[in-house]
């Protein structure tokens, strides 16, 4: 059990009840009871306001609202978070090397380094202390992984890749592999080779799944506090700037730039050698073809239709385009509705 006052000093913020009240678990709104602790956002007023949670972090405007014990917070969502990860903190394996684990001789591991079952360790790695490689890992030659970084379960890391301290590599994602690189020739397609790499810096998280490809003369570079959802591709060559975050599905081609502190949103497509600046969002779906010089949200994809009406929109697109063609556009201002 938690007492509300327990939480309110783990937050160092204000609670208003009994602080000697205890809570049995964290859930979201619709599934509480007054035995459970949530968090409500200005969006969720509604929400709030049907539900009996005990405990509820929330703002000062809906503080008002909530049916029992409350404390509040500027950051709602950002609050209960931290809760969370204060009471189910992320398992850390104890340090050690299975005894499955093969490891070159010429590899430098530091200390209080878990290595777990079946991983696969090449010559010039370098390995910080404090590092987790869960089980079936490979590092080829000449990697450097930071201190206390996390390497999940069947996750590549091929040559020439370095990633800073305090990374999280979910499960099978995939670090420093050939990019996409052929050339026309009079007999076909010919392998470019891609003889760069990866560089990764501090606190970066990448999602299970991802591929991030080693650059072909420039070594592709994701910078510092970058956030990837699962399943993203990152070409060869691309720059990802500080604090950007990334959702999941989305690609983005070769040698492209992005700033820093950018959001994307799910399946966002961004065409190589382009430059997108800082502060830029991207809805879900957007596919993008040319450079963005100026901060603010972008999208290019309408919401789902039916195909009926979809039938219809492009017979009257088609019949403007006919129209176009016999008159002036400024004729349309003449035109009767």
């Amino acid at each position: 059990m938690i007492k509300a006052k327990d939480i309110a000093s783990l937050l160092e913020l204000p609670l208003k009840g009994n602080p000697d009240r205890q809570f049995s678990a964290f859930k979201t709104l619709m599934d509480c009871t007054p035995d459970h602790i949530s968090y409500a956002e200005p969006k969720f007023k509604q929400a709030l306001m049907a539900c009996e949670v005990g405990l509820v972090l929330t703002t000062p405007e809906l503080a008002e609202f909530a049916p029992h014990d409350v404390i509040v917070t500027k950051d709602p969502r950002g609050d209960f978070a931290k809760l969370l990860r204060h009471y189910f903190p992320e398992e850390k394996p104890a340090p050690g090397i299975h005894p499955t684990a093969v490891i070159h001789s010429g590899a430098s591991i530091g200390e209080n380094v878990s290595i777990g079952p079946f991983c696969v360790i090449g010559d010039a790695v370098k390995i910080a202390e404090g590092v987790v490689l869960k089980n079936h890992v490979v590092i080829e030659k000449d990697v450097e992984i930071g201190a206390n970084t996390m390497i999940d379960d069947h996750v590549a890391i091929h040559s020439k890749s370095r990633i800073g301290q305090s990374c999280r590599l979910l499960a099978g994602c995939v670090i420093g592999s050939a990019g996409f690189g052929f050339v026309r020739s009079q007999i076909g397609w010919e392998l470019y080779p891609q003889i760069a790499g990866v560089v990764i810096e501090d606190h970066v998280d990448i999602g299970a799944k991802t591929t991030i490809d080693r650059g072909a003369l420039d070594s592709t570079h994701i910078c510092k506090n970058v956030k990837i959802d699962n399943q993203v591709h990152i070409a060869h060559g691309v720059k990802i700037g500080q604090s950007t975050i990334i959702a999941g599905c989305g690609a983005i081609a070769g040698s492209t730039e992005i700033g820093e502190n950018c959001m994307f949103g799910g399946s966002v497509a961004i065409a190589d050698n382009i430059r997108i600046t800082s502060g830029v969002i991207l809805g879900g779906l957007t596919g993008v073809g040319k450079s963005i010089d100026k901060p603010g949200l972008y999208s290019n994809v309408r919401d789902v239709e039916s195909f009926q009406t979809l039938k219809r929109k492009e017979i009257r697109f088609n019949k403007l385009d006919q129209w176009l063609q016999k008159h002036k556009l400024e004729d349309l201002s003449n035109e009767k509705v």
